[in-house]
């Protein structure tokens, strides 16, 4: 396994906030979310352990973030039965970072991986939790009206906040593409076909559908054709499940989970997604993709890459009529808010990573221009001007230091 190179200058990953701060009520779940950023060129592993691990449900616990991704990990506080004292919470978490080789995937990190008397280079990350009261009580429909207000209203900033940083986002990315555009035209193709992927979770709730988008991006000057499959085929719906994306263009996949009938054990769930990829002629339409298209037996060059399912339990609790109506408007509400940021970060997070890479590959085109050190006019032209200017120097000198002819009198 290969150590970070630059582990002593930056550290691997970072962690925002770095504190995990939990609504806390009695009798009910809350939840806190992590973002962790891969800060380096690598692939690198993380796993989360906490001192209180029946306490706390944390989704993925483990996982390989790729070059300058970034990951949202989910740490679920149970539902309690009593206040801590003072509201003060000793417990901690623990996030262990390294470096592991390319392409690497979750399922495939050995049982070593984080220890440190295997000898490999770990990073680690100590992180606290603080608990906040809840200050709902029951009081006038005035009281409740400014609260919702003041919702609102943080919802509204956010929104606004993430707006403004997804544009200044989208326009960098476009003045790269433009530059980069410019000097793509002087480079090969690759040939190879090459996607980037946003992941989203299932919210599961018994008895009814829930579904989740995959956008998928073609990385490439190609024409670029896909097909999903899954493990569990009965379990979910997958459209397009297959499909052709032209150069540079992208694709929604909606895949649908079935309702179920009951939770699965611990909420854990073994069912897993492969995208396939393959370059096809120019032009070809996803009805004139030939049967063996990802066949690899057929000598086609198939990229295949693995995705895992996450399972969210929704927080859906019986009541009376009148509270549910309640409830289920607030849920609403809380729900187009939470769609509405998750997108607005998402499509932020998107241009971000498109700039790197665009930066990336800018630079590195860049760093080949300047390697060859092409000249800005040839040797030969810069002779032949020389010459020339030296015969017309030449001739010219001649022309003024020759004595006027003289003129001989006439007779008459």
């Amino acid at each position: 396994m290969s150590t970070p190179a630059a582990a002593s200058a930056s550290p691997l990953i970072s962690v925002s906030p770095d504190e995990l701060r939990f609504p806390f009520e009695l009798e009910k779940q809350s939840f806190c979310d992590l973002k962790v950023v891969n800060n380096t060129e690598n692939y690198v592993a993380f796993k989360v352990k906490t001192t209180s691990p029946k306490k706390y449900f944390v989704r993925p616990n483990t996982g390989v973030i790729q070059p300058w991704d970034s990951c949202i990990i989910r740490v679920t506080l149970q539902a309690q039965r009593e206040y801590p004292p003072d509201m003060q919470c000793k417990d901690k978490f623990l996030l262990q970072s390294t470096v592991v080789n390319p392409n690497t995937d979750v399922d495939d990190l050995p049982a070593d991986t984080f220890n440190k008397e295997s000898g490999n280079t770990i990073e680690e990350l100590k992180l606290r939790v603080a608990y906040i009261a809840s200050n709902l009580t029951q009081g006038s429909s005035e009281d409740d009206a400014l609260k919702n207000s003041a919702q609102k209203l943080d919802s509204s900033y956010a929104l606004q906040q993430l707006k403004e940083e997804r544009d200044a986002a989208l326009r960098q990315t476009r003045q790269l593409q433009q530059e980069l555009d410019m000097l793509k035209r002087r480079k090969s193709q690759r040939g190879d076909p090459g996607f980037s992927l946003i992941f989203a979770f299932f919210v599961v709730e018994l008895e009814k559908q829930s579904f989740c988008d995959l956008k998928v991006v073609n990385n490439t000057e190609n024409y670029v054709a896909f097909k999903v499959k899954t493990t569990s085929p009965k379990k979910y719906f997958v459209r397009p499940n297959t499909g052709v994306i032209q150069p540079w263009d992208s694709c929604i996949i909606r895949v649908t989970l079935q309702a179920q009938r009951e939770y699965p054990p611990d909420m854990q769930c073994k069912d897993k997604f492969l995208l396939q990829s393959t370059v096809v002629n120019p032009n070809t339409d996803v009805d004139d993709l030939p049967a063996d298209t990802f066949n690899k037996e057929s000598g086609n060059t198939i990229e295949e890459l693995k995705l895992r399912v996450a399972y969210i339990a929704s927080n859906l609790t019986q009541g009376s009529s009148e509270d549910d109506a309640l409830k289920n408007s607030a849920q609403k509400l809380d729900s187009s808010y939470n769609q509405a940021l998750q997108q607005l970060k998402e499509e932020r997070d998107a241009a971000l990573r498109q700039t790197r890479q665009l930066q990336q590959e800018l630079d590195m085109l860049k760093r080949r221009k300047s390697q060859r050190g092409d000249p800005g006019f040839s040797l030969i032209f810069a002779f032949f001007v020389g010459l020339i200017g030296l015969v017309l120097g030449f001739l010219l000198k001649l022309l003024f230091s020759s004595p006027p002819p003289s003129l001989s009198p006439s007779t008459e």
